[in-house]
């Protein structure tokens, strides 16, 4: 009975301190990526707003196509290349491993916080165009924009999800090779500072 508590409350512990790492990782990278959108906004014409929202919507889509390739993926191919010491293996195998983890922070953390950037990156420009043009009828730009914008963002979903399932260990090894080469090139300057 007392061990069966014990694994409640850890288990407790390490579902509540998830959640307030992911409290914090949403609230950060909504800081920091509307900061830069707005920063950016504040002194731009209407084609780089337009650059910035498509930039957005491709991150959106690349950490959708990660998330959805790591939940399907098994790990046994990444076992085989982590065996061959094949660089970005290890860190494959550990992304598959915490698949809940990676596929909440993929899609649900970044998926939702640049889909509302999108959202009011889409504002931005309606304004912008409106400043520019008050003749045009600000009910119609809105729907067009926003539609707009929601149809490339589920269109965008549903081609990445056909793409990561069919695709899934070569977008998983590739991931794991990026973070290899990032904690790689992160060591090398921690070291060179020693």
């Amino acid at each position: 009975m007392i061990k069966a508590n014990n694994r409640s409350n850890k288990q407790h512990r390490k579902i509540t301190r998830w959640i307030l790492i992911i409290l914090f990782l949403t609230f950060a990278s909504a800081a920091l990526l509307s900061f830069i959108s707005e920063t950016i906004l504040k002194s731009v014409n209407l084609i780089i707003a337009f650059i910035l929202l498509i930039i957005i919507i491709l991150i959106h889509l690349l950490f959708d196509l990660i998330g959805v390739a790591v939940t399907s993926c098994s790990e046994v191919p990444f076992i085989a290349m982590a065996s061959k010491k094949i660089k970005g293996a290890s860190q494959a195998l550990t992304l598959v491993k915490n698949v809940d983890k990676v596929s909440n922070i993929c899609q649900d953390v970044i998926g939702d916080v640049t889909g509302i950037l999108s959202g009011s990156i889409g504002a931005t420009i309606i304004l912008i165009i409106l400043l520019r043009r008050p003749n045009v009828s600000q009910i119609l730009l809105s729907i067009l924009i926003t539609s707009g914008i929601a149809a490339i963002t589920v269109a965008g979903k549903a081609g990445v999800k056909n793409i990561a399932l069919a695709n899934k260990v070569t977008i998983i090894s590739k991931t794991g090779l990026f973070i290899y080469f990032v904690t790689y090139i992160f060591r090398k300057k921690q070291h060179q500072k020693n």
